[in-house]
């Protein structure tokens, strides 16, 4: 079933109100929604830390951030792993497009949708995009659906590179 702008614009919507509440990152809050239909159930995740005596001020400096930090996508998988649920067929929402490592986790874990917003992916940096472009490549081999949904999500607020937005 493909979503209606209202169902991705909801979910986008929840993922940037999660990672705003959620996020450890003190620069760019990101945040992921996994839904699934058979069975029923949704899981978030955030970009943060896998334990919270991590999460010091000299852990958030971008050069020690980077390996000590889990990526939103990921943590959603593996809370819906913990918890028992398969993900075979289900559906991501994650505003900020996926990177090489969050897409092999996809990949792996048998989502066959992700929907990104497009007005984040343009916000990207540079140092961002190479890891984007094979993340594309790994979900399309891998016959993931990867929409770049664009629009204004309203309702929400995040935080990217250290600025507020409204997307």
């Amino acid at each position: 079933m493909i979503p209606t702008d209202t169902v991705i614009r909801t979910y986008l919507q929840q993922a940037y109100n999660y990672a705003t509440l959620n996020s450890h990152d003190n620069s760019t809050h990101v945040g992921s929604v996994i839904v699934s239909e058979n069975p029923k159930f949704t899981i978030f995740g955030t970009n943060g830390f896998p334990s919270g005596s991590l999460l010091t001020k000299e852990n958030l400096q971008r050069e020690r951030k980077y390996p000590r930090i889990e990526h939103a996508e990921r943590v959603a998988i593996y809370r819906a792993a913990r918890q028992g649920y398969r993900l075979e067929g289900a559906t991501m929402f994650c505003p900020w497009a996926c990177c090489a490592e969050c897409a092999r986790a996809i990949v792996v874990s048998g989502i066959k949708a992700v929907y990104t917003h497009k007005e984040a992916l343009d916000k990207t940096t540079d140092r961002w995009k190479e890891s984007i472009e094979i993340a594309t490549e790994i979900l399309g081999h891998a016959g993931v659906d990867y929409i770049h949904w664009s629009g204004e999500v309203g309702d929400c607020v995040n935080l990217y590179d250290g600025q507020i937005w409204y997307p």
